[in-house]
């Protein structure tokens, strides 16, 4: 069973780092990622395409009508419950983070080198609709995740609440 991470992107086509978010996602273990492109203006849209085509273990949803972040997340959580084995999901707003030297190139490579923080401890033994139904409601932020990495790491301290 694998993880599904799920990140949200809205006109982020300037800060994503191709060549350094192709090298981590082929680094993640058992992870499936989901590039959720959220009714971008610019061309996130086609960059997260190219990513896509560079990495297996890539999904891009894009919404053609921009939606609040919860409902973004749900949607690259229904995508991935429908479509892979997963036994857990976290997610990202990658809009949401910037502050207190934490990027998206920092916040990957932070996945990359922790993937501990992408597993949650839980086997699931349900029927598959309960399982998905219980799936959803465990969604989980990676950067609480962060939050609880050892604050002399190399992330910038980052305190960052989200509330969805």
């Amino acid at each position: 069973m694998k993880t599904a991470l799920v990140i949200i992107f809205y006109d982020l086509e300037d800060h994503i780092n191709k060549p350094l978010f192709l090298e981590i996602a082929k680094e993640l273990r058992n992870t499936e990622l989901c590039l959720v492109n959220n009714n971008s203006t610019d061309h996130t849209y086609y960059l997260l395409k190219d990513i896509k085509e560079d990495c297996k273990n890539v999904s891009v949803i894009n919404i053609k009508r921009k939606k609040s972040e919860a409902n973004a997340v749900k949607a690259g959580a229904r995508f991935m419950i429908n479509e892979f084995d997963i036994n857990s999901i976290g997610y990202i707003n990658a809009n949401a983070i910037g502050g207190n030297f934490l990027t998206l190139d920092v916040l990957l490579r932070a996945l990359r080198d922790h993937q501990d923080l992408l597993k949650e401890d839980q086997t699931y033994i349900l029927k598959p609709y309960e399982k998905k139904h219980a799936l959803m409601h465990k969604l989980y932020a990676i950067t609480d995740r962060i939050n609880e990495l050892d604050p002399e790491m190399a992330i910038g301290g980052l305190v960052y609440n989200d509330n969805l």
